[in-house]
């Protein structure tokens, strides 16, 4: 589903296709589009909304993302989705110290398991985040990064 929603296509209830039947032909599904008033009210947004932004405007044109191994939805899954927002998904050894404005064009996905992991990126400048700043970006078409941060950075330990 969010797959769909990413490609800017509208997810709509089975009475579209009963529709459809009795009209006997594809009828306009804007009438039919899958709504959740109560969880749209709570997180804030349109799903007609969202469906027409991510067809204008795909969320992570132009960005790159790092996708740790351990991140739940699965690296897999989480590949699909970021590619179906037109990002652009790296593996660590293509990441380079030199590019300009390194930190606006790609972000790590992570999770705590990963730190070791991140933590050499998080030193060059790059940010990380939990797979909820795709997750719920796809619903609500914006990235929230504040929410999504993920506190990787090394804590000191003490040694006695």
């Amino acid at each position: 589903m969010l797959e769909v929603i990413a490609l800017g296509k509208p997810v709509v209830t089975h009475l579209w296709l009963e529709s459809c039947g009795q009209a006997r032909c594809l009828i306009d599904e804007k009438n039919y589009i899958l709504r959740d008033a109560k969880k749209e009210k709570e997180i804030g947004f349109s799903m007609a909304v969202s469906v027409a932004r991510a067809s204008q405007h795909p969320l992570l044109e132009g960005r790159s993302v790092f996708i740790t191994p351990n991140i739940k939805p699965p690296k897999e899954m989480m590949s699909s989705l970021v590619k179906a927002v037109h990002g652009q998904v790296v593996e660590k050894s293509q990441i380079s110290a030199s590019a300009a404005n390194i930190q606006d064009n790609i972000f790590i996905l992570s999770c705590e398991e990963d730190r070791a992991i991140c933590v050499p990126l998080l030193d060059k400048g790059i940010a990380a985040y939990t797979s909820e700043l795709i997750l719920t970006g796809i619903i609500i078409q914006k990235l929230e990064f504040e929410r999504s941060e993920l506190a990787l950075q090394e804590q000191e330990s003490i040694v006695y």
